[in-house]
């Protein structure tokens, strides 16, 4: 699988750790632009860490505002995600 997912890009929710943090790494090693987000500000930093700041939002998917305040930051970053 390894470069078959080069050029896209993947927003993966709750990805800073456990299975989430599978996914993303999964994501990355197949070639793709990897953003995640979590509510964990420790396991965060850790994944940006080791996969790049830009990459990594703090936000908490069930609060609607967190929602657009994260997309509003990765469209800033990275506006041709979609």
């Amino acid at each position: 699988m390894s470069g078959s997912l080069n050029g896209r890009r993947a927003l993966v929710t709750a990805g800073a750790s456990g299975i989430g943090r599978v996914i993303a790494q999964r994501l990355v090693e197949a070639g793709a632009r990897c953003i995640v987000c979590d509510v964990d500000s420790t396991a965060l930093e850790a994944y940006a860490s080791a996969f790049g700041k830009g990459h990594a939002f703090l936000a908490d998917v069930a609060d609607e505002d967190q929602v657009d305040i994260l997309f509003d930051q990765v469209e800033q970053q990275f506006p041709h995600l979609g």
